[in-house]
């Protein structure tokens, strides 16, 4: 689970520690290079510390088993309405669990962005 450490400051904005999969990550701004699948987090960190299966960690939290089974086999990505359940049942905060999701989404993007080729607009007029 990604659990905060230390104590919440303004001065903690652009770079702050988190516990995720039990080593302390530094996180500055909101990159890291690889990042989990939020869905690999739910599984190690939430329903196997209590011996939970995917079916009875969904009737826990209120989802269908293929939702979570999807989740927690990657298939599927981390919504809000998921986040907010997470947090209720095992802790931490529902922008927490989306901050991993974000994480993970920019990570996977980040390789197809420099594939992408746009060309950048001229400007047709310019003021004098």
């Amino acid at each position: 689970m990604l659990t905060k450490i230390g104590k919440n400051s303004e001065n903690e904005l652009q770079q702050r520690n988190y516990r995720v999969l039990g080593k302390d990550v530094e996180m500055k701004g909101l990159k890291m290079k690889n990042p989990a699948h939020p869905g690999k987090l739910v599984r190690i960190d939430c329903l196997e510390p209590f011996d939970l299966t995917v079916t009875e960690g969904a009737k826990l939290l209120g989802v269908s088993r293929s939702a979570l089974n999807n989740l927690v086999n990657e298939h599927a990505s981390l919504s809000w309405d998921m986040a907010i359940r997470l947090s209720k049942a095992f802790g931490s905060t529902p922008e927490g669990w989306m901050r991993v999701q974000f994480q993970y989404d920019a990570a996977q993007v980040e390789g197809l962005a420099k594939k992408i080729t746009v060309k950048p607009i001229k400007r047709a007029l310019q003021l004098t």
